[in-house]
């Protein structure tokens, strides 16, 4: 009998990602978690274990038809919670829907201005606009609540 849930962590390592025998074991990528729910993956944080993961996603996705989709939550702006993201390959798939969910921060207008400073240059090479996929980007904060309702493609934010 398999489950209709599941939680694979990708990254759990503090502020630097890592190499080496010594981090086999509980590996070495900073923090992203993969929610599976039924049909739905639920991205948490984009620290460089998203790599990883963007790779896997890969893997179900080929020969399927249709949108790569995925739901990314931030917890918060730190480096090591973003630093996969510009490394995410479906970020550069034209066919792929990418929905980033974040707090909006210091003296940023919205969660996404604070991205497009971080991932430009030069900073970093390719700008967010060039990445080929669909991008949303949606601010919340500790007093929204996010639903996946039955039926519902997207999830809903109260």
């Amino acid at each position: 009998m398999t489950s209709d849930f599941s939680l694979t962590f990708y990254g759990c390592r503090g502020s630097f990602p890592v190499a080496g025998q010594d981090f086999q074991r509980y590996g070495g990528a900073s923090p992203c978690v993969v929610v599976k729910a039924g049909t739905r993956s639920i991205i948490l944080d984009a620290g460089s274990g998203l790599v990883n993961y963007g790779q896997d996603m890969l893997g179900e996705f080929k020969g399927s038809k249709g949108s790569l989709v995925a739901d990314i939550f931030i917890t918060h702006l730190h480096l090591d919670h973003l630093l996969g993201l510009p490394f995410f390959t479906p970020i550069y798939m034209p066919q792929a829907s990418i929905h980033v969910w974040g707090p909006r921060m210091g003296n940023y207008q919205s969660f996404e201005d604070a991205l497009n400073t971080l991932i430009h240059p030069p900073f970093f090479p390719v700008p967010l606009y060039e990445m080929q996929s669909v991008k949303n980007f949606y601010d919340i904060s500790e007093a929204h609540s996010i639903y996946y309702l039955k039926g519902e493609k997207r999830p809903v934010m109260l």
